[in-house]
């Protein structure tokens, strides 16, 4: 299935799918095209700041929370994030995976770590973008804080207390296959040596 690239990634897909029953309860920041294949997997909080992203699929808690003003954290020069009040009221207590694909990266997601709090320490996390530096070091901060295993792929980043084991091909795989469709210019923004050495 190909997506636009505001959705969650395949392999990403791939690693909730793995990670997940009929009764898990998943947490995702940033809504999109994706959100409705994520709703298959067990209960969805879509948590989101612009109203245009909010599609109403069926099975999908819609979070509305704008943007707010926050202080930034050591590290990054993000200034906003979600508005943490309204999270706070609608969110479960319990929650068996997130998926960090939002806010934009040009407003940034640092506003997460103040924030982990919302969280049980034992939840998985798939972090997508950490092709990015910024998104890199919020899968890192989680993961050391969490003590959780951490297991990079191209694009994307996931968190679990137990290691992935045989899991970990399979997410592999579908991560690969998307790597390989990619455009090479897409590529060369994250990987400037990628076909330059022989």
């Amino acid at each position: 299935m190909t997506l636009s690239r505001w959705s969650i990634s395949n392999g990403a897909y791939e690693a909730v799918r793995l990670l997940s029953n009929n009764g898990s309860i998943i947490v995702e920041f940033g809504s999109g095209e994706g959100t409705e294949r994520l709703a298959r997997l067990g209960k969805v909080y879509s948590v989101e700041s612009d109203q245009n992203w909010i599609l109403n699929y069926p099975g999908v808690e819609y979070i509305h929370a704008p943007l707010k003003k926050v202080e930034p954290i050591s590290g990054f020069n993000h200034t906003h994030w979600y508005d943490l009040e309204t999270i706070k009221n609608i969110l479960p207590n319990n929650c068996d995976i997130v998926i960090v694909d939002g806010p934009l990266g040009s407003i940034g997601r640092s506003g997460l770590l103040r924030n982990l709090f919302l969280f049980p320490k034992d939840t998985s996390w798939v972090i997508d973008d950490t092709n990015r530096e910024e998104e890199a070091k919020i899968a890192d901060y989680i993961a050391l804080k969490n003590s959780l295993h951490c297991q990079k792929f191209w694009n994307f980043t996931v968190l679990t207390r137990e290691p992935l084991g045989p899991k970990a091909d399979i997410i592999r795989g579908a991560s690969i296959r998307e790597f390989r469709e990619e455009d090479e210019n897409y590529i060369h923004q994250f990987y400037p040596a990628w076909g330059q050495i022989k």
